[in-house]
């Protein structure tokens, strides 16, 4: 490429080597010689300098990635730049296999994992022999991974870690393939399996980078699995290894680290009927008294685990606080989904449209923001401020903490108020599954006979359905009963509302979305039910993401 440049130059200028040999004059010779060497340099330093920039952003972007994602996201869109040129206009230099590896890097940290596949198989066709092969090879199959491609990512690992002609991986990327399949095990909910990995890994790379995150995720994978004891000695372990010594304590990396590993022993402590105990270490994390100010170190991440907890120990208000630190996105959507939920639980309905209306105004078009739209819907239809409720209807509007979301709806139909407000006033909060029952069998009864107008039918049995799911926790009751919304009424703005609560708890509560859940089948046949029934709602839309992300 450079000397085609060199001999465009030449005759740029109208010389052949013909002619320089007919110069009398040896200086003018020596002058031209001199113009074009010099214009051969120039194209030389330019090629370099283009590539040593494309390197320069990478290895800044990589620096930054852990600390500031945004600023790394532009270095490394300025070395996938960079990098592009050395590929275009340089494509048979030294440097080409260099760039096309930086841009498939690059691609990979930044999230856009179709095209860091796309950049890793060039450079494996193309450049064959390059000193990148393996570590091609390893974060192809990282970005198939990130892509949920597991069978194919899975099977490239294998190999990997399998010696090639008597030579092994080199160290670092070994402990990075181990690790990573050891991290798709857990993802595909192959508890057992990941155990297994963790321990060797642990075992064989005591002084890794990703020991100790390691340690972390077998804990996780032993408490997935029931086995609490061995996950609170993992939790335990990893907290000795990141234990903050007086110079370390303006780390803020590490306090986060030692803080997380709390969070989840502490969670651990309570699933596993410890709750004083649990409730104990929290304390070290949320205490204000805490030496080393470790609430002022959390990250998002560990607020909201901090928010589920409490929401899971029934303390709403503590919950709402760690909820509410949360600034940034994509967190705050989730994180004020959860306070709307939990105000709406207390009856709190203006409150708990003013946060499910924040998640809408985002428009982050994920899985909350529906959510967030069918609840405030629901809300329109429970909350009536133009029809305000008098004598007996005040009554039982005062125990809307025991019904919160379905009261007013009840309320609709004279011909179930005085059996239903009769069975609450005559119940404690202690028996609210018991009154729930009795709520949804009065309400069973009225869709059955369709003593109610008709155009409420489907509303009634959307909110039969909603008991189950989030008053009394019977998922698979639930899945049924937002099955009939369907079935029964398929013309009803009820029903693509009731599918995507079909497909929400089968992938966020059932698992289904992995491809060894049993109910995986069930989960895309109802994501396929709402793309070809409602094609033109925002239910739709969710539902090709949820599938798309499919294994």
């Amino acid at each position: 490429m450079i000397i085609d440049k060199f001999i465009k130059s030449l005759l740029l200028l109208g010389v052949t080597f013909k002619t320089i040999g007919r110069f009398k004059h040896l200086h003018i010779v020596r002058l031209v010689l001199s113009f074009l060497i010099c214009n051969l340099l120039i194209l030389s330093c330019a090629y370099f300098n283009t590539f040593y920039n494309a390197q320069k952003y990478y290895k800044d972007g990589v620096q930054k990635q852990k600390t500031s994602p945004s600023q790394a996201k532009t270095s490394f869109d300025k070395a996938i730049e960079k990098s592009a040129l050395v590929i275009s206009k340089y494509p048979r230099s030294k440097y080409t296999s260099d760039a096309l590896f930086i841009v498939g890097m690059s691609y990979y940290y930044t999230g856009e994992y179709t095209k860091a596949i796309s950049k890793f198989e060039n450079l494996l066709l193309v450049f064959p022999k390059s000193e990148y092969v393996n570590e091609a090879k390893l974060y192809w199959a990282l970005s198939l991974i990130e892509n949920k491609e597991y069978a194919t990512a899975l099977e490239k690992l294998q190999i990997l870690q399998q010696p090639i002609a008597g030579k092994s991986l080199p160290k670092p990327l070994q402990e990075l393939a181990l690790y990573k399949t050891a991290e798709l095990s857990f993802r595909k909910d192959e508890y057992d399996q990941a155990i297994q990995q963790l321990k060797d890994f642990i075992k064989r790379y005591p002084k890794s980078e990703l020991y100790n995150s390691a340690l972390l995720m077998l804990g996780d994978a032993q408490r997935a699995s029931n086995n609490y004891q061995e996950a609170i000695a993992s939790y335990e372990k990893y907290l000795e290894k990141v234990k903050i010594t007086k110079v370390e304590q303006q780390k803020a990396d590490t306090s986060n680290e030692r803080v997380k590993g709390i969070l989840r022993l502490a969670e651990c402590l309570i699933e596993s009927k410890q709750e004083k105990k649990g409730l104990k270490l929290l304390e070290e994390i949320i205490s204000p008294d805490t030496s080393i100010t470790e609430q002022s170190r959390m990250d998002n991440t560990t607020y909201l685990g901090l928010g589920k907890l409490f929401l899971r120990i029934n303390d709403p208000s503590k919950a709402r606080i760690y909820l509410k630190k949360i600034r940034t996105a994509p967190d705050i959507v989730e994180a004020f989904y959860l306070i709307g939920n939990s105000y709406e639980s207390e009856a709190k309905f203006d409150t708990a449209k003013a946060y499910y209306d924040s998640v809408v105004i985002r428009r982050m078009g994920n899985a909350y923001t529906t959510l967030a739209k069918s609840r405030l819907e629901l809300l329109k239809l429970v909350v009536e401020p133009h029809n305000p409720l008098k004598t007996k209807k005040d009554t039982l509007l005062s125990i809307q903490d025991t019904l919160p979301i379905f009261a007013d709806t009840i309320l609709k139909y004279p011909e179930i108020d005085t059996v239903v407000s009769d069975t609450i006033m005559n119940d404690t909060i202690e028996q609210k599954p018991d009154t729930l029952s009795i709520i949804v069998d009065t309400l069973t009864i009225n869709v059955v006979k369709d003593t109610a107008p008709k155009r409420d039918s489907a509303a009634i049995q959307f909110h039969i359905a909603e008991i189950y799911n989030l008053n009394l926790k019977q998922y698979e009751r639930a899945i049924t009963e937002y099955e009939k919304v369907f079935e029964k009424y398929p013309q009803s703005q009820y029903a693509p509302k009731a599918l995507f609560a079909e497909a929400w708890i089968y992938k966020n509560i059932l698992g289904a979305e992995a491809d060894t859940n049993h109910y995986n089948l069930d989960y895309k046949r109802i994501l396929d039910n709402i793309i070809t029934n409602y094609p033109n709602t925002e239910y739709a839309a969710e539902a090709k993401k949820m599938l798309e992300n499919q294994p």
